[in-house]
């Protein structure tokens, strides 16, 4: 097994994020889009992504819940250590039927690549916790490569750890139902160096930011 992977469990009955987006879009596999392809490297607007945010992630309510799942599943993972994490978590929706690209390469029907690849550019400090708010299968699961490409397969009370260090990815069309889930980064405030970090250009949901400037507590994280 990868050295730089863990999975890890919480209550997903109190930190109940499935439910918060339910409660908005009704049943999350099937949401779906006009598009048949779309480019998630924030080159495209995706009115179901914009609308997640608007009316679930930016709520009061999930922002509750939210900094709860903080102090009690991702500080206590650190040691309760200070740490750098997210604001908010990402969310990423996989229409059944569609096609979607992290980037331009694809390989044997997968889009593979590190958080550090453009246009992201995500600093390698970093550590990668991803959620699945959706049952998943073959078709639509999150892949990693160690020596050889293998499902996640993350139950709904499960979060699936990966440094930036791991390659990884989803098959570029999704034949089965929608997948949603959400993700975020967060490290030890230690982890921090800005000697891995420098004036080139990112894209964040279609705007372009310098990275020493965006990955920071002016913007990307927040100290906790």
């Amino acid at each position: 097994m990868h050295q730089n992977i863990e999975y890890l469990t919480y209550d997903n009955i109190r930190f109940n994020f499935k439910e918060l987006f339910e409660d908005f879009f009704g049943d999350l596999t099937q949401l779906n889009i006009e598009k048949k392809s779309y480019d998630i490297c924030g080159t495209d607007n995706i009115q179901i992504v914009e609308d997640a945010y608007k009316n679930v992630i930016n709520t009061e309510q999930f922002n509750e819940v939210w900094y709860s799942f903080i102090h009690s599943v991702v500080k206590p993972y650190f040691n309760n250590e200070k740490i750098l994490i997210q604001k908010l978590p990402s969310i990423n929706i996989i229409p059944s039927g569609c096609e979607v690209k992290y980037v331009d390469e694809t390989v044997n029907g997968y889009n593979l690549h590190l958080d550090s690849y453009e246009p992201f550019c995500h600093p390698l400090f970093e550590q990668n916790f991803w959620m699945p708010m959706t049952e998943t299968d073959e078709m639509n699961d999150l892949y990693y490569v160690d020596d050889e490409l293998i499902r996640v397969d993350a139950e709904l009370n499960q979060i699936f750890r990966f440094g930036n260090d791991v390659v990884h990815g989803n098959k570029v069309k999704n034949e089965s139902h929608t997948r949603v889930s959400i993700d975020f980064k967060a490290l030890p405030l230690s982890d921090y160096d800005k000697n891995l970090i420098s004036d080139k250009k990112i894209i964040k949901r279609g705007k372009e930011h310098i990275q020493k400037d965006w990955y920071s507590t002016k913007h990307f994280y927040m100290e906790l």
